[in-house]
């Protein structure tokens, strides 16, 4: 039995919108431990930085939200929306980027606080670690999948239509 790459990736894909969660918790709580044992640091110093890298992904946000919108009478894409049924399908997607960008929202207002609060209690810097990174993993592993998932649909109605996508 042949093991296909589209098969394993579908596989992943499967794993990853089911368990997402879970892995943004499960990642986010290294995050915290590795901060609470002082390896990551300097977070003040690296402010300015995370809050590009979260504009930058409020613009990939957009780009999705953008190609959706291409793409939203397209057969293909109403073929892979059919899988889940052709309400559900497009109302689950829509929910997915509004949830994306909630936590882009959630991440810069954390990043905020940071720059801001000037908090002594270990526990307060624990809590912020933990939601900051859980917000930040979500909204890395969404606008990643989501920008796979509508690349994914416009390269197929390229190859559909005999284009060739380079």
């Amino acid at each position: 039995m042949k093991i296909n790459k589209r098969q394993v990736g579908n596989k992943l894909e499967d794993f990853i919108i089911r368990w997402k969660m879970f892995i943004c918790i499960f990642f986010s709580i290294i995050i915290t431990i590795l901060y609470y044992f002082k390896i990551i640091s300097n977070i003040r110093e690296n402010l300015g930085n995370i809050v590009a890298l979260l504009a930058a992904m409020l613009v990939v946000v957009t780009l999705i939200l953008t190609l959706l919108l291409y793409l939203n009478d397209k057969e293909k894409y109403k073929d892979a929306i059919a899988e889940y049924g052709e309400k559900n399908g497009k109302d689950m997607v829509y929910q997915y980027v509004y949830r994306i960008i909630i936590a882009n929202i959630l991440c810069i207002i954390i990043a905020i606080m940071v720059g801001i609060v000037q908090a002594e209690a270990i526990i307060i810097k624990l809590i912020i670690s933990l939601v900051g990174s859980c917000s930040f993993c979500y909204l890395m592993m969404g606008s990643i999948y989501m920008l796979y998932f509508s690349i994914d649909i416009v390269s197929g109605i390229n190859k559909e239509k005999g284009k060739k996508v380079k």
